[in-house]
């Protein structure tokens, strides 16, 4: 985790040889005020990147929609828990 806007925002970043990502995301109440929308961004730069895009590309993008999904199942059925930052 390398920024935080509770409730608002969280980033992490990853860093592997030849690679470094950076995923942001964005939470806003939905228009209904019933829900939330999650906006999620990814960069990825360095040389396995930009050799894997053609090849891992497809797998890699059906992959995040799988645990995108699997999150959005999970705040849908009651199963997230709200996390309230610690005192102190």
């Amino acid at each position: 985790m390398v920024a935080s806007d509770r409730p608002y925002s969280f980033a992490f970043v990853a860093d592997a040889r030849g690679l470094h990502a950076e995923h942001t995301f964005t939470l806003r109440p939905a228009p209904d005020g019933l829900g939330t929308i999650v906006l999620s961004h990814e960069t990825q730069t360095g040389p396995l990147p930009r050799l894997g895009r053609v090849v891992l590309g497809p797998r890699l993008h059906a992959t995040t929609q799988a645990w995108l999904a699997d999150l959005a199942r999970a705040v849908h059925d009651g199963r997230a828990t709200q996390v309230t930052p610690a005192a102190g």
